[in-house]
């Protein structure tokens, strides 16, 4: 047997103190440390792909125990299967995209291709090591897909279909038809342009005229495909901005392409086969239409890269689930997932769905929703989100949304319309854009009439120059590259635009608000001191243990964080309560039942009704306390009958980042301001400590919503950022310029927030603000280059000292930097 203190196949540590477990190959034993491993490796030796051992360059993952074939017959389901493959030319042949695990490296790929090509049925298998994606092609009535995927899972490659968006699959389609359009023009363009060079250096001389005439003939018929296939989005493109009335980018360039080619054809049936009379611009025009699909291409690779990282959050979602259908879990389509149902979730997987954990313990993995690498942990009553990858615990989630209703869905959503949004610098540069085509238009006409008379061999020549060199590619590409690249760089962050208005007004902040509870602290309140009125419960013949219970039973009616420090660890013994008679408590904890109508009042506590009589948790002002009260501090009171009861300071730690962050607002010249409902003296020392130019205590929601519109009305320059957790907060964010949500992810529609912050960090703020100044200052950088090249170039071309292939470079070269200036911002922090 070949000793290893390690599992030949994935590398593991050997398991101690059992029956060593090893692979028979060949009567050669290699130790393994489970029976998967086992179970793998001889299938690869049994199967001739032993060499796969010799040439990985990394072990393999550990795989999967009593794999079986049942699971993957859900993905044989015919409605499915059109869903996640396409067909080719021959109906019985279908092509699938798998998104393949554990892949490494070359050795990995060959082992994977290896396998499946001894399936009977296969046709083509493609495995790309960078984007771990396989493409398979295959006879699907003769072999099910199902097979395919467990063939792929017994030699440790777990895979599932790939889910390809419709931006992705825009993209690709968009970027062949690019290539194509490149390819016609690059060979088309090198055979004219041989003839020019020819005719340039003397080679046709001592040719007759006929001789030369025929050439130039050529030279039109070879860059007809240029003009009438590359050159046609150019075409069409101006077309229909004619159309709209509204100029654009195309326009130029198409009066560029075409009226030269035109007017060259228009010189050959005036001159026949007179190769000595008439210009013609036939190299011009394909090295024109070559270099400029060459500048597009390279601008669309570099807006493909921001868009895609934008697109298709849902790409990596599994499709299936373990439903638990009488106790045992089976497997299941998400699309045939119901509200209620019950799912296990083993480690390692990536939840398909939102739910609530009904049974387990686990940590999660919700990068993919607010950039958080962290594993978060989660336990029962908790909410687990579709996107999140479970680490280490099995749990078992009742389903609350699947499909386009999960959070993950609705964050797309946001992002889509945030793409979609046209910000003041976008509607100014469009606007721009439009008379700037026209005015060249008329420039280019007037350059073509003044060289006319001056020179008119060389009028066509300079007029082209200054169509192409002044085209506003730049000017229209300013704004939107820098706005898709900024929210892809938000949402790795976790924060999320609802109102992209919004964040226009961001680099104009004068004033920043926060509420205290939940945004400057943690919001997990915990009760420091309680006092109980001895005298005042005797009376009323209340004991301890049966107030406790009816102040359990109104804080759970209660969404305000308070309410959480009131669970049943209020029945342990607090510092300074006060005992009383015992005897009564048992028949007096029957009547706990008798509290009805309970009610919030937002801002001021819960309320209802015990035995005909009003009990009232909350602050002081809404229990009616006045100078009755025993702790100095107290900041939550009951009452019952018009009578104190009881009180506790119950207080909550400050965040840990609450002090760095406030100062970096407070250096960069902003006024500080915290709006709370706590009237307590830990609100005001909390104020000191975080140095804030104001601290307003004792605010309800519509004083809160007050201040800032008073703020607003002291000065029309006044912007304020109101920064809350979303509760109890509509008022104020429906009057502040700005409001930010610190959310937890777990519905993010629920906020009437114009942003989210799914981390719950104060950091996210500095990073938001930093990342709308900086988006400020790309578009202006873009738009000042564009206008400023173009002002520049303008008379240069007139004066004819610019040559149409120089034109076309720099016009390229402008869009290009634009593009690149905007990707910086995929870089804000």
């Amino acid at each position: 047997m070949a000793e290893t203190a390690s599992c030949y196949h994935c590398g593991n540590d050997l398991p101690k103190n059992q029956s060593p477990i090893a692979a028979d190959i060949n009567g050669q034993t290699f130790q393994v440390c489970c029976l998967g491993c086992k179970s793998v490796t001889e299938h690869i030796y049994n199967n001739g792909l032993g060499t796969y051992y010799q040439f990985r360059s990394d072990m393999a993952s550990k795989p999967e125990e009593n794999v079986t074939d049942e699971r993957f017959l859900v993905y044989d389901d015919i409605g499915f299967l059109e869903q996640i493959s396409s067909v080719t030319e021959d109906p019985n042949v279908r092509k699938v995209i798998l998104s393949v695990d554990n892949i490494h490296c070359a050795a990995c790929a060959w082992l994977i291709e290896q396998s499946l090509t001894t399936l009977n049925g296969i046709i083509k298998v493609n495995v790309n090591t960078i984007n771990q994606r396989a493409e398979i092609i295959w006879q699907h009535p003769t072999l099910p897909l199902s097979s395919i995927l467990s063939k792929l899972t017994a030699v440790g490659y777990p895979s599932s279909p790939f889910n390809v968006s419709d931006t992705e699959h825009k993209l690709k389609f968009q970027e062949k038809q690019y290539i194509k359009r490149l390819g016609v023009a690059g060979l088309f363009t090198m055979q004219v342009m041989m003839i020019a060079f020819a005719m340039y250096f003397g080679a046709f001389n001592n040719m007759e005229s006929h001789q030369v005439g025929y050439f130039k003939w050529l030279s039109l018929i070879l860059s007809v495909p240029v003009v009438f296939y590359s050159a046609l989005p150019f075409l069409f493109g101006s077309y229909y901005s004619i159309k709209a009335k509204k100029l654009n980018m195309d326009v130029p360039v198409a009066f560029a392409i075409y009226g030269a080619f035109f007017a060259s054809f228009y010189q050959l049936l005036v001159n026949g086969l007179n190769g000595d009379q008439g210009e013609v611009f036939f190299e011009s025009i394909s090295m024109f239409t070559f270099l400029l699909l060459i500048g597009k291409y390279l601008e669309f690779r570099a807006k493909s890269k921001a868009i895609l990282s934008n697109a298709n959050l849902n790409k990596n979602l599994p499709v299936t689930v373990n439903k638990i259908v009488n106790g045992e879990p089976m497997v299941e389509l998400v699309k045939n997932i119901k509200l209620g149902d019950l799912v296990l979730i083993k480690p390692g997987q990536n939840i398909a769905i939102d739910g609530v954990i009904q049974d387990g313990v686990t940590s999660v993995n919700e990068s993919v929703l607010n950039g958080e690498f962290e594993p978060i942990a989660k336990l029962t009553g908790d909410t687990v989100l579709a996107g999140s990858i479970n680490n280490d615990g099995v749990i078992t989630v009742e389903v609350t949304a699947m499909g386009d209703k999960t959070t993950l869905s609705k964050i797309g959503d946001l992002q889509e319309e945030f793409a979609r949004h046209k910000p003041v610098y976008t509607q100014f540069a469009d606007k721009i854009a439009h008379w700037f085509v026209f005015s060249q238009l008329i420039l280019a006409l007037i350059t073509y009439v003044i060289w006319y008379f001056v020179e008119p061999v060389d009028a066509l020549w300079v007029s082209l120059s200054v169509l192409v060199a002044t085209c506003p590619c730049a000017l229209s590409l300013a704004t939107p590259t820098a706005y898709t690249c900024v929210i892809s760089a938000l949402n790795k962050q976790g924060i999320l635009i609802k109102d992209p208005l919004a964040f226009d007004k961001l680099s104009h902040l004068t004033h920043v608000c926060f509420d205290k509870t939940g945004t400057l602290t943690k919001g997990r309140f915990e009760i420091q001191q309680a006092y109980y009125h001895q005298a005042n419960l005797l009376s009323l013949g209340l004991p301890v243990d049966l107030l406790k219970a009816i102040i359990i039973r109104l804080q759970k009616h209660s969404e305000h964080p308070i309410s959480n420090a009131f669970d049943q660890t209020l029945f342990e013994q607090s510092p300074v309560e006060l005992e009383l008679e015992q005897g009564t408590q048992p028949e007096a904890q029957l009547q706990i039942d008798s509290l009805t109508n309970i009610s919030a009042v937002v801002g001021s506590g819960i309320k209802g009704e015990y035995l005909g009589q009003t009990v009232k948790v909350g602050s002081a002002q809404f229990c009616g306390v006045g100078t009755s009260m025993h702790l100095s501090n107290a900041n939550v009171f009951v009452c019952y009958q018009g009578q104190i009861l009881a009180e506790f300071y119950v207080s909550d730690q400050l965040k840990s980042e609450s002090i760095d962050v406030l100062s970096q607002l407070n250096n960069a010249g902003y006024q500080l301001t915290m709006l709370t409902g706590d009237s307590s003296e830990q609100a005001k020392l909390l104020g000191k400590q975080l140095k804030l130019d104001r601290v307003e205590t004792g605010c309800l929601p519509d004083k809160k919503a007050q201040y800032v519109s008073d703020i607003q009305q002291d000065s029309p320059t006044n912007l304020v950022l109101m920064v809350g957790d979303g509760i109890n907060d509509s008022p104020v964010f429906a009057a502040s310029d700005v409001s930010v949500a610190m959310g937890d992810g777990a519905d993010v529609t629920k906020y009437a927030a114009d942003i989210i912050i799914l981390k719950g960090n104060l950091n996210s703020i500095i990073s938001l603000i930093n990342a709308a100044k900086q988006t400020r200052t790309t578009i202006k950088s873009n738009l000042y280059w564009s206008l400023i090249y173009n002002l520049v170039i303008l008379p240069v071309a007139m004066l004819g000292y610019v040559a149409p292939y120089i034109a076309v470079i720099g016009m390229s070269a402008s869009s290009i930097l634009v593009v690149t200036n905007s990707l910086r911002l995929l870089k804000v922090k």
